[in-house]
């Protein structure tokens, strides 16, 4: 049974077990040890009933925990041994009882002392019952307290045979009979009732781990949505006023100004693109994200979108050079998204483009029948071999640094992969160290259809 309480206090029986053989045949009626009176098995039963209570009171510990078996195994024989040295050889262990007299104080105190730890036991397995079928904790719990009714009978008698010392031993078997039950004859008989309800309290915990999940997943989209709306209103705001600066200045700007104007210009666009792909991004994690499907000219998609960075390719005194093969087919996809691929794909090209300040870009029919291929050129920095498979990774700037380059905030084309899956296609990176990059975009013929 995996419960490592019932586990540890099946090792703990077998040795209280042990003891408590011997304090039976202790007794001189027995005749195995012969020159001994009644102080030995009274002494070897304390012993037993000191290992069992202080195991009973330890076991809790072991719920949930990783148990070694072999060192409580070895464990308990070290202190089997010494118990059994303390009586037998060194005849240290405190006499329990004196003919013509009695129990000892001794005796009487350690019954009412393991009482105690018993009733401690029993609030700490109460406590941790949320581990236990409900018939072995009933058994486990009986048991214990009728050891503690044990105990207190045996405080009450004078001789070995007295009336009280009869009614503990019967307590005593119940008792043990008890644990039986609860360690094996339940594990035995209905391990499969077990099982199921083992099974059953993993499935409920998985529940509450997949509840909360699905709250942190609604709290970080509300949570992305709120941030990325109240940055893109103040990026807005200052795109425009600008721009009214630019126009309305009643003196010419001079030339220093103009280029900080570009430059905040350029800064803010940049800022935008970075809180549209941040909010995309989440909407197809979230699976939120609606495609529409629409008939569309890729290459005429793609000419609009290089016009848009016009001003900005201006002001870096930076050119695209779009070729558009005649035969590239009219697809079926989602025009908003799939601008926003080759708007992210342009920008990243015109950022790394080099000293040449080029930019190429060719839309062809793809090897596959009715689909279309879009390649990005740049002639940059390139980027080594071994930092291909982390370039599509967010917030992944894989090897830019090393070399020297500068670096976007690395959700463009994390946003691309995650946008072009979404539209039923591919894209792929070919780039080598001081030759460039270039990005290419398989797209089919037609976006899937959604349920």
């Amino acid at each position: 049974m995996d419960n490592n309480y019932l586990l540890f206090l099946g090792i703990a029986y077998l040795f209280t077990g042990g003891t408590d053989l011997l304090h039976t045949l202790a007794y001189k009626g027995m005749g195995i040890f012969r020159t001994a009176n009644t102080n030995l098995p009274t002494q070897l039963w304390i012993a037993a009933r000191y290992v069992e209570s202080t195991s009973l009171l330890i076991a809790p510990i072991f719920l949930g925990r990783r148990l070694k078996s072999h060192a409580v195994v070895i464990g308990f024989a070290v202190v089997f041994v010494f118990l059994l040295g303390s009586i037998f050889y060194w005849n240290i262990f405190p006499d329990c009882f004196i003919e013509g007299r009695g129990l000892t104080q001794f005796k009487k105190l350690s019954e009412y002392f393991i009482s105690i730890i018993l009733l401690i036991s029993v609030a700490f397995l109460f406590q941790k019952r949320r581990y236990f079928d409900r018939d072995v904790l009933r058994l486990l719990l009986a048991s214990i307290i009728l050891t503690i009714c044990a105990e207190l009978a045996f405080t009450f008698y004078v001789h070995a045979y007295g009336f009280s010392n009869l009614i503990g031993h019967y307590l005593k078997i119940i008792s043990f009979y008890l644990v039986y039950k609860a360690l094996i004859e339940t594990g035995l008989v209905k391990p499969y009732s077990l099982l199921f309800r083992d099974l059953k309290q993993s499935g409920e915990r998985l529940g509450e781990t997949n509840k909360k999940l699905m709250e942190l997943e609604s709290l970080k989209k509300d949570l992305t949505n709120m941030i990325v709306h109240d940055m893109r209103n103040p990026v807005t705001s200052t795109m425009m006023a600008l721009d009214v600066v630019g126009f309305s200045s009643e003196e010419p700007l001079t030339e220093q100004q103009s280029e900080f104007i570009q430059l905040a210009k350029r800064n803010q666009f940049k800022l935008s693109e970075m809180i549209t792909n941040l909010l995309e991004i989440s909407k197809l994690e979230s699976g939120s994200m609606r495609v529409n499907r629409t008939s569309l000219d890729v290459g005429n998609l793609m000419s609009l979108t290089v016009d848009r960075y016009v001003p900005i390719l201006e002001a870096a005194e930076k050119s695209v050079r779009v070729s558009v093969d005649p035969q590239a087919q009219t697809i079926i996809s989602d025009e908003s998204l799939l601008e926003r691929i080759l708007s992210n794909l342009l920008s990243n090209a015109i950022q790394h483009s080099g000293p040449r300040g080029e930019v190429l870009i060719s839309v062809v029919p793809a090897m596959q029948q009715g689909a279309v291929s879009v390649s990005v050129r740049d002639f940059g920095e390139g980027i080594p071999m071994e930092y291909h498979g982390k370039i599509f990774e967010k917030f992944s700037q894989a090897g830019l640094r090393r070399l020297g380059q500068k670096t976007g905030t690395g959700l463009g084309l994390a946003f691309c992969k995650m946008a072009v899956e979404a539209l039923g296609g591919t894209i792929s990176v070919e780039s080598e160290p001081g030759k460039g990059s270039c990005f290419t975009l398989f797209l089919p013929e037609a976006l899937p259809a959604t349920g």
